[in-house]
C-alpha cells in the first residue's frame, strides 16, 4: 500500500471512496447484524488510514465520513435496560 504522502489526489480520492464505504459496511455489519467482517486491528488501521487521507486532503472530509461519526445505529432487536448503577 502506498503512503499517503505519496498519493496524488485522484489516487487518494478513489482510496477514500474505498475506505469510507468499507468502514460503513463494517459498522453496519458489527451493530446492525452483530456479525463483525474484520477484527479490530484491521478496522482501526483502515480508519486511520481514511483521517490521514483526510488530513492530507480536507476537502474529503465531511459529516457523513466514518471518521466524523461513532458506529452505526443499534440493531432493532436491543432493548433498552436499567442499570443499578448509571452508566457514565
Amino acid at each position: 500500500m502506498k503512503p499517503v504522502e505519496g498519493l496524488g489526489k485522484n489516487q487518494a480520492k478513489l482510496e477514500w471512496k474505498r475506505l469510507a464505504q468499507t468502514l460503513k459496511e463494517a459498522d453496519d455489519a458489527y451493530y446492525q447484524a452483530d456479525a463483525p467482517i474484520m477484527d479490530d486491528a484491521a478496522y482501526d488501521a483502515q480508519r486511520r488510514r481514511l483521517q490521514d487521507i483526510e488530513a492530507k486532503f480536507p476537502e474529503f472530509a465531511s459529516a457523513e465520513s466514518p471518521t466524523a461519526t461513532v458506529g452505526a445505529a443499534p440493531a432493532a432487536g436491543f432493548a433498552k435496560i436499567a442499570h443499578k448503577r448509571p452508566m457514565l
